[in-house]
């Protein structure tokens, strides 16, 4: 009975802090999340539901081998992606798993001191549900591509944040005084996720935290469903993986996985 209370206690808590990202929390989280597409893209609920229906457009990486064509099929590709994203599930649970440990390992230092870099944004669910419980958050993504509406989702709700926009000028960028880097399903779309690894390995604080969904201790698929898996990435995976053992110690935890930065 006791177990059964806990899980009942720990769902609540889940879906009020997942409300707690919503621009109306008394609807469905997906009709909220159809809504919010229809507000930033100017089109109708039915024009989204078209669109995420539709094809994938993955003839988009049919030839990435630059990184200009690489931004290109990014570019293009957005607005199919994001809605795609935002109505096929979302990474409100792999968040808060992390926030377990954040939660514990901040203790004591004012929530809004604590610098969390969404590595790879997107539609910022990792961010926003870090922000609506008082983190400081930085946005990183392709310019005038995927960092729009994490951007714009974050000042529609009032959020405070930065924003790291990735271009083929900074291609990956350098920054610092970083608590926690969140790189959920990023580092196997990149053509040189070694030197991004490198680059947050920088920015993080000492003591800081990594965290990611698969890639790289997990070997992502190369086919027709998976475009955007970079062959570049695939082939640098074990040098990825080799460099966070070295740098890193891993953590435990129940999703992804998670690594402290130690020298």
């Amino acid at each position: 009975m006791v177990g059964r209370s806990l899980a009942a206690f720990r769902e609540r808590n889940k879906q009020r802090r997942v409300r707690a990202t919503q621009l109306d929390p008394s609807l469905d989280l997906w009709e909220d999340r159809k809504n919010e597409l229809s507000e930033f893209y100017r089109v109708s609920s039915e024009e989204i539901d078209a669109i995420h229906r539709g094809p994938k457009r993955h003839e988009a990486f049919s030839d990435v081998d630059s990184d200009a064509s690489l931004f290109t099929a990014y570019q293009e590709r957005t607005m199919v992606a994001t809605i795609s994203h935002m109505l096929s599930y979302t990474r409100f649970d792999d968040a808060l798993c992390l926030m377990k440990t954040t939660d514990r390992a901040y203790r004591g230092r004012p929530r809004n001191e604590v610098r969390v870099l969404d590595y790879g944004c997107s539609i910022a669910d990792y961010s926003l549900i870090f922000a609506a419980s008082g983190y400081s958050i930085i946005l990183c993504d392709i310019e005038d591509g995927n960092l729009e509406l994490g951007k714009w989702r974050f000042a529609r709700r009032g959020l405070p944040f930065e924003a790291i926009p990735v271009n083929l000028d900074n291609l990956y960028p350098k920054f610092e005084d970083i608590d926690v880097v969140i790189a959920g399903e990023v580092l196997e779309h990149v053509r040189d996720p070694l030197t991004a690894t490198r680059n947050i390995f920088e920015g993080l604080r000492e003591g800081g935290f990594l965290w990611v969904s698969r890639y790289p201790m997990v070997e992502v698929e190369l086919d027709d469903a998976h475009p955007d898996h970079l062959t570049e990435a695939y082939d640098a995976r074990k040098d990825v993986e080799e460099f966070i053992r070295l740098k890193f110690e891993q953590q435990p935890i129940e999703r992804g996985y998670l690594f402290r930065k130690v020298s």
